[in-house]
């Protein structure tokens, strides 16, 4: 795989199921107008999706790493809109793991 691929994961994440709305890699929550409360503003909360290579990829330095794609997801338990980000960050897995406890929202 490549970091190409890894986003393609994501892409095809995003067509088969389409978020309602697109939210920045780094939120931990999104207020959207919901319909399951009379239209008021309330918070989404979203989680971190953290997608790794399979293989090393060979950077232009001349390094290799193991890539990640860190997006975030979250479903709004009263009306059910979707917000999911779909221009993705790519990093280092080495250098930034996966998010864990309360910071992650799991």
């Amino acid at each position: 795989m490549s970091a190409q691929s890894i986003i393609d994961q994501l892409d095809t994440l995003n067509r088969e199921d389409p978020p309602t709305y697109d939210v920045p890699h780094y939120l931990g929550n999104f207020r959207h107008k919901c319909s399951g409360a009379r239209n008021i503003s309330k918070p989404i909360d979203l989680k971190e999706l953290y997608i790794v290579d399979t293989e090393e990829t060979v950077l232009t330095t001349g390094e290799t790493a193991v890539l990640a794609v860190v997006a975030r997801q979250g479903k709004c338990p009263k009306c059910g809109q979707t917000a999911r980000s779909i221009s993705p960050h790519i990093v280092d897995s080495a250098v930034r793991p996966p998010l864990t406890g309360r910071v992650s929202r799991d």
